[in-house]
Order: C-alpha cells, then structure tokens, then sequence
C-alpha cells in the first residue's frame, strides 16, 4: 500500500511486516526511513507531516520505532532531535532510557516516538558549518533547549523546505556543544595550575587559546567565576594536606603548598569556602 504525496515522496506500508517506509521519489526511490508501526496506520485519520530536506528528515504524527542502521545505511551518521510531551524510549548498549520534552541523541541502537513527536533526522556533516564541531555518540546535552522548542513551535503545518531550521537547529546545537568543550578545556587547564601563586586569568586564557572576555562569560555560564574557582581548589588541596600529613605543619606551608600568594589570602580564602578558619579545621583533624 502506497500513498504519493507532492510527487516526491512516496509513504509505502508493506502489511505483513507492519513496516512504514519513506520513500523520495527524487532520488531514484532510495529509502529514508523506516518504522515498525504498533497498530495498523488509518491514513484517513493520521495527519501526517513530512519533510525531506538536503541536511535530513523533519516528521510529526507517526508512531514507531526510528532504527539507526536502517538511517545510517541511508543518510550517514545522524543526530536525532526530538521534541515531545510524552515519553520517548531510547534503546541503547547500555539500556532503555525514557526522557521527554527535548532530546537531542546521537547512535542510539533505535528510538520509539508518539504521534505528539516532532522529529528532526539531521546528517552530522552539517555540523561541519560550525567550526568542525564534532557531536560523539549518547545524549547531547543542550542548555539552549528553549531556543529548539521555539524552533519546533514555529514549523507550520505545510511547511516543507526546513533547510534554514535544520541550520539554525544545528548551530543551537553546535554552540551547546562548544561551550560544553570549552569549559573541559577552562577547568582542566585550572586543574594542572591552580597551585602556581602566579596563575591569573590572562596565564588561564593564553594556556586555552581564547580570549579573556570569553573565559569569563564560560564561567559565568556556570554560575561561577576564576578567583571562585581557584579559590576552591586551592582551600580543598590545603585540607587534603592537612588529612594526609602525619605531623603538623606550619599553616604557611600549607598555604604556600596550595598556591596562595600569602597565609592572610589563604586564611581569608579558607574562610569563604569552608566557612571555618584553617585553625578550627586543622584542630578538628588532628583529634
């Protein structure tokens, strides 16, 4: 049983398989997708909504299971993005995850939606647009999900080229991603040079290759700020030595050990994270 829509795109249901195939007439009838439907498909009755596009696949309205061999043989390796009010079961090697709302998830075994689900199928190579971003395989995590959703909401129902929203998705993605790959890079260069006295934000911006301005807002992002975070790595290394050493040590040596430029900084510091002095949680430790 097949259904032509526009021309191009063809939906074909092979009834005893229970299979529901996108098909783009376009491209010499190669196959896009595949769903295993749950219930026989009255087509009178399901509004479907279909978009084939340079960069993937955009659907809303169908129940089934999304297989990524079947996509990845077709498209390449792809990124799912799914936006959905009812839950979504992810199948991967490690389990069965159910999330809802947006979901972004790259090399899941296959994907069971709802009819509520609004599914964007991109190719990862159009991410090679924003600076070679790299997406690896589980759950993207996205801080800029309100921005998706107002996408997603926008989508009319005739709509068919999404090429500039598959694009504008992508870069939301994209920036997520690289602001995820800059902190790793801010907090492991932090990690290897807190306990220099002379490491300051200008040393911190140079080692990552950005600019100070940027460094700031990527911490701001996080709630937090260099001084914070240098602050609080400093005063756990003090504690670590304080439980570690065997006999007792000046409080200088301690604080010199960790990077501060003097015991006052060091005591002032203590203070602020701990909320006790070194002197109180020095005489704790060693009862």
């Amino acid at each position: 049983m097949s259904f032509l829509i526009k021309n191009t795109l063809r939906y074909e249901w092979d009834i005893v398989t229970n299979r529901f195939d996108f098909k783009c007439e376009s491209k010499g009838g190669n196959k896009l997708l595949a769903f295993e439907l749950f219930n026989d498909p009255h087509f009178s009755e399901v509004n479907l909504t279909v978009s084939v596009f340079k960069n993937g696949v955009y659907f809303y309205g169908i129940e089934g299971e999304i297989e990524k061999n079947r996509i990845k043989n077709l498209m390449g390796d792809h990124i799912l993005i799914i936006n959905s009010e009812s839950t979504v079961s992810v199948l991967t090697q490690n389990g069965t995850f159910r999330l809802s709302g947006i979901l972004c998830y790259k090399g899941a075994d296959s994907v069971i939606v709802n009819r509520d689900a609004k599914v964007f199928i991109l190719r990862t190579c159009v991410f090679d647009c924003f600076c070679n971003t790299i997406i690896n395989d589980g759950e993207v995590k996205n801080k800029y999900e309100h921005l998706v959703k107002q996408i997603f909401d926008s989508i009319g129902k005739n709509k068919k080229n999404l090429t500039n929203e598959s694009f504008a998705i992508a870069n939301i993605i994209a920036m997520s991603v690289n602001d995820n790959e800059d902190m790793c890079l801010i907090k492991r260069a932090m990690d290897e040079m807190y306990t220099d006295p002379l490491f300051n934000l200008d040393a911190l911006s140079q080692l990552v290759y950005m600019s100070r301005r940027k460094v700031q807002y990527a911490l701001s992002e996080q709630g937090t700020s260099f001084s914070d975070e240098i602050k609080r790595r400093r005063v756990a290394k003090i504690k670590s030595l304080i439980n570690s050493s065997n006999r007792r040590m000046p409080m200088t040596y301690y604080a010199n050990m960790a990077g501060f430029r003097n015991l006052s900084a060091a005591t002032k510091g203590f203070m602020d994270v701990s909320g006790m002095s070194m002197k109180e949680f020095i005489f704790n430790s060693k009862r």
